[in-house]
């Protein structure tokens, strides 16, 4: 998983990479990326690393913006990445 190998030997504590850890497989669903050895899911991990640098430490809140943010790419439109966690909830 590109995001725990991206992660080691930062600071974080098991609660952050935790947090990290779920925005990123919420983000990949989101975005129906399902190989996480592919660029893409290396990039999408690099994102949620740095929303959750910058302070945002909701898994949902990270997940939904980095789905906005790469949902061109995906199979989604922009505005379901917020409409598909709607309907999960």
């Amino acid at each position: 998983m590109p995001i725990l190998r991206l992660l080691q030997g930062s600071p974080y504590g098991p609660r952050d990479i935790d947090v990290m850890t779920k925005a990123y497989e919420e983000a990949l669903h989101l975005l129906n990326v399902w190989d996480r050895t592919t660029p893409v899911a290396e990039s999408i991990a690099q994102q949620i690393i740095a929303l959750f640098s910058s302070g945002e430490t909701d898994a949902l809140l990270i997940a939904r913006a980095v789905a906005r943010e790469f949902a061109p790419i995906g199979n989604i439109k922009r505005d379901d990445a917020s409409s598909a966690e709607d309907a999960r909830s």
